[in-house]
């Protein structure tokens, strides 16, 4: 009998053990204990990944900014026409002392230059750079190396300058001017004529030192800047712009009269930036001369265009010893009109004015002495050449005022206005009296009497001086307790000759609101139109405005102003351009001025 020690091993059939394998496969299939620790490997490389390109770009962009800043800097310092030093070696040294000198040769530096004798007038400074920079993370993708690239141009060229200065000297430019503090420190005028030199001393002689106190201590063998390279219009504005008779020798105008010589522009002619000045089937208006104040206003002698000199336009100026001498020469009087300083302004940069300046570089016909420089004759410039710059400076202390201009048909030609003198023919004939006699149109037309004399009321036939004498029954006596008048016949002698007045004449010799828009002379009519400051506002503007279309740099000065701004501000070129100035800081902002003028340009 066997004895039992333990349990019999079991005995496991083939299909125990499939059975069994399959549910061991199964059960480990559905374990998802570590799971996450896979997943979060992946997205721990995608995580590296996408932080490499980041610092790749990075690395890209740091090269690149340093390299585009490096290549601004170099080429606004090699085009500099006051360096002497080679324009490729200074963009050299440039990357070398930035440590990218391997970033740089010569065959990546172009240069473009003119010159006057030695003397360097333009030059354009071309560069163009790039890197290769190695990749951290990217090369894992295939990509080893990324390009940092940069290019600039910089050019200057003031050699070809032409400015219009727009200055006002109306009446208010006698106030006084003041400092920050708001404490006097002269007129307005006084102000403006040492900041307008200083101006000029530094776009015409020498931008790198002062200008001397006194233009005796003034050398033009001093200065810097080439000859016959900037021209300086001065252009005085008040409620008129003088042009002057030499000016007006070399244009086509109406030709009214010659007692002064101012143009006027109609609403459309301030669209264009152009006076047309020398074509003989559209002659330019000449402006009425007459006294330029509604009745009431105590104005004095303001005419409509003076005969100053010193109001005169003073064209293409080459030398600062010129120049300064009509600035000193300026004064103070008059309302404002903007639109016209603005317009003759922008006409005298423009190239259909080129005739006009022509012809004021030479002796005229009439043997008037040439009054520009020839080496000027062909300005203004056109379209070249390229490094030309035309720039115009607007300088105004106050706002456009009303402006009085003579209607067609008061302007030229026989007035209603007759006076008796002594001798018509006679070029040099005296007035017998101040009795004058005024022409009725529809009483002739009617068969009545049709001249009326203002001094008895009285009408008759001919004109005061025209018969031997006349019957009135209106006649003026006086004591030493006043005047009065009779109504009793009187023979009444009338000396000389009747001789008309024609409209340039009346306006010159008698006051246009007391005499001609007499409320006796209801007939006559009104000879003038008026623009009020909201229409010369308009104007302004569109003058401002054709002016930058034509490629004219329009800059803006207000002089303690405070009304209007936003005219000067839309005028100008950008806001930038618009300078709000006070007596104290006049000279620094004709110095920006003239600094951005004579700046360098960063092209691209």
């Amino acid at each position: 009998m066997r004895r039992m020690t333990g349990r019999e091993p079991r005995k496991i059939s083939f299909a125990m053990a499939r059975d069994r394998a399959r549910a061991s496969v199964a059960g480990f299939h559905s374990d998802e204990r570590g799971a996450l620790i896979v997943f979060g490997l992946v997205l721990l490389i995608m995580m590296f990944m996408i932080a490499g390109l980041a610092i790749d770009v990075i690395r890209l962009e740091v090269t690149r900014t340093r390299i585009q800043n490096t290549l601004d800097r170099a080429v606004l310092a090699a085009a500099d026409l006051q360096n002497a030093e080679d324009a490729k070696e200074v963009v050299n040294d440039y990357f070398k002392k930035a440590d990218l000198g391997q970033y740089m040769s010569d065959d990546q530096i172009d240069v473009d230059y003119s010159q006057n004798g030695s003397q360097l007038t333009y030059r354009m400074v071309e560069a163009t750079s790039q890197a290769n920079v190695k990749t951290m993370f990217m090369h894992m993708m295939g990509i080893e190396t990324l390009v940092a690239a940069g290019k600039s141009v910089a050019e200057e060229g003031i050699s070809e300058t032409e400015v219009s200065l727009v200055v006002d000297v109306s009446g208010s430019m006698d106030w006084d001017a003041h400092d920050e503090d708001d404490r006097v420190i002269g007129t307005k005028i006084e102000i403006l004529q040492e900041a307008a030199k200083d101006f000029v001393y530094f776009l015409q002689c020498d931008s790198a030192s002062e200008r001397p106190d006194l233009l005796e201590n003034y050398s033009s063998e001093d200065c810097t800047v080439t000859p016959d390279k900037v021209s300086i219009s001065l252009i005085p504005y008040s409620e008129q712009v003088v042009a002057g008779s030499r000016m007006f020798e070399e244009m086509v105008t109406t030709a009214d009269h010659n007692y002064a010589h101012c143009l006027e522009f109609t609403p459309e002619e301030f669209e264009t930036a152009t006076i047309i000045a020398t074509d003989p089937n559209n002659p330019a208006r000449q402006a009425g001369y007459f006294r330029d104040y509604p009745s009431g206003w105590n104005y004095g002698e303001n005419w409509n265009c003076r005969p100053e000199n010193w109001r005169q336009i003073r064209p293409f100026m080459d030398d600062y010893g010129v120049a300064a001498t009509r600035i000193d020469q300026l004064e103070a009087g008059g309302s404002t009109s903007i639109d016209y300083g603005v317009k003759w302004g922008a006409a005298m940069l423009h190239e259909s004015f080129r005739p006009v300046i022509a012809g004021l570089a030479e002796t005229s016909d009439n043997g008037s002495a040439a009054i520009v420089n020839p080496a000027f004759a062909s300005r203004p410039y056109g379209a070249q050449p390229m490094n030309a710059i035309k720039a115009l400076v607007l300088m105004t202390d106050g706002v456009n005022d009303v402006q009085r201009m003579l209607k067609d048909g008061y302007r030229s030609g026989p007035s209603a206005f007759w006076r008796n003198v002594d001798n018509p023919n006679d070029a040099s004939d005296t007035v017998q009296t101040e009795r004058l006699s005024v022409y009725h149109q529809q009483r002739d037309d009617n068969g009545q009497d049709p001249y009326y004399y203002p001094h008895d009321g009285s009408w008759n036939a001919v004109p005061y001086g025209d018969a031997a004498g006349y019957e009135t029954t209106r006649v003026r006596r006086c004591n030493r307790y006043g005047c009065w008048y009779e109504n009793q016949t009187e023979w009444v002698e009338q000396p000389g000759v009747a001789e008309n007045i024609p409209f340039p004449v009346l306006w010159k010799d008698y006051d246009i609101d007391s005499t001609y828009n007499n409320s006796n002379y209801s007939w006559l009519g009104d000879p003038l139109v008026a623009y009020a400051n909201a229409e010369k506002v308009e104007h302004t503007k569109d003058v401002c405005e054709a002016a930058k279309n034509n490629g004219i740099v329009v800059y803006t000065i207000g002089l303690e102003v405070e009304d209007g701004l936003d005219v000067l501000k839309e005028c100008a070129t950008t806001e930038g351009h618009f300078f709000k100035a006070t007596g104290e800081n006049l000279s620094d902002v004709f110095f920006a001025i003239a600094s951005s003028i004579d700046k360098l340009r960063l092209t691209q």
